[in-house]
């Protein structure tokens, strides 16, 4: 295994959020088992002593070759020679004939592309929280949505393919979405087909505490029309996953630079119902043009006006017209009031919309049920508004 040129002055430099890949590998496999060797040797950097490393992730799998991230802002440069001796001889006795050991270059290019945008759809699913006292730091997506999402990213045709994977980009072919999507481990995944210009659609995979899988479409020049027959196919792709979801919606936003990081997605500057990212099966977002709801949420809003039944007791909420959410999205750019279709939003769904301080106290009364109440079964709490 060769070790690229600068690859210690970049751990040191980078320190805090480092990505190592093994790229070229003649054996994936063996290439994986020497990255694995960065959580033993930040333990044993603990253990005698030393300045520990704060995270370092399972090792990732990316077109380019197996990853691993580790924050070491802590640890010295004298330590991280330390780390990249220990992987140097773990290849040697792995015997390892090809790869070479890299902090892969920073590349953008996706929020480059995104930051031109003016106009796009967004939209989100969230899988349900079966029992409160389950850790979640490792939860996923269902593995069955996958496929979903990568037919509706072939869909058009769209190319080049572009993998984002912690912050380092390869470009993947078309027919092989699915197989990647299916192995992919990371905690957090950008898939993106075709361009701002001519039109550009977009995944994002998010794992861990708050797990989601959204769904970005937009081009450069497309109006209302362009934008309206995604956000119908959205509407399909989000409904369809509605057995096996607790929560989703689908909007229009003015801007798309930060897609799949933060709520600053969002297309309205308040949003009174963050406790959702905490609580999905019971809480809410905002108002938005669509929203697929399940019986935690009408345990607390009662039956709902126009609602539409779908899989697994599930209802899917329709707000207006989608073409007058585009134009009030982009009034409330600039305005401190939400427009009036987001407040006939939030008044249908007041109940569920709690902040995070509010969320962490039902969470709490949750996790001290015993036994835990399943979805469906617990009380409602209900807030007055």
């Amino acid at each position: 295994m060769r070790v690229a040129r600068g690859t210690l002055g970049k751990m040191a430099e980078f320190r805090d959020q480092c990505l190592l890949r093994i790229s070229g590998a003649d054996d994936v496999v063996a290439a994986r088992a020497v990255l694995g060797r960065v959580q033993a040797v930040g333990q044993e950097l603990s253990q005698s002593g030393d300045s520990a490393m704060s995270y370092v992730s399972d090792v990732m799998d990316s077109p380019t070759g197996p990853m691993v991230l580790m924050d070491a802002k802590d640890v010295g440069r004298s330590q991280l020679q330390q780390v990249l001796d220990a992987l140097v001889e773990a290849a040697e006795r792995s015997g390892l004939r090809s790869g070479t050991l890299e902090v892969p270059p920073d590349d953008d290019r996706l929020g480059d592309a995104l930051i031109a945008v003016r106009l796009a759809v967004l939209g989100t699913v969230r899988p349900p929280i079966d029992d409160a006292s389950t850790p979640r730091s490792d939860r996923r997506v269902p593995g069955e949505w996958l496929p979903v999402a990568g037919r509706w990213l072939r869909g058009p045709g769209w190319q080049p393919v572009v993998v984002s994977l912690a912050g380092a980009v390869s470009e993947i072919e078309l027919d092989s979405i699915d197989e990647w999507l299916d192995g992919v481990r990371a905690p957090l995944v950008f898939v993106a087909c075709g361009s701002v210009e001519t039109g550009m659609r977009v995944i994002v995979a998010v794992a861990g505490r708050e797990p989601r899988l959204s769904f970005l479409a937009t081009g450069r020049e497309w109006g209302s029309g362009g934008l309206r027959e995604e956000a119908e196919e959205f509407k399909g792709v989000i409904s369809s996953l509605a057995a096996t979801s607790a929560y989703g919606y689908v909007t229009p936003v003015p801007r798309a630079r930060s897609f799949g990081i933060g709520d600053e997605d969002l297309p309205f500057r308040f949003h009174p119902g963050l406790g959702a990212r905490l609580l999905p099966d019971e809480l809410a977002v905002d108002g938005f043009w669509y929203q697929v709801l399940g019986p935690g949420h009408l345990a607390r809003t009662g039956p709902l006006p126009g609602v539409e039944p779908l899989a697994g007791g599930r209802v899917g909420l329709t707000i207006g017209a989608f073409d007058e959410w585009v134009d009030e999205v982009q009034q409330e750019m600039q305005s401190i009031e939400p427009g009036p279709l987001r407040g006939h939003g939030r008044a249908l769904l007041g109940p569920c919309l709690l902040d995070r301080r509010e969320a962490r106290a039902l969470w709490r009364e949750r996790l001290s049920l015993d036994p835990p109440i399943g979805l469906g079964g617990r009380r409602p709490r209900i807030r007055e508004r």
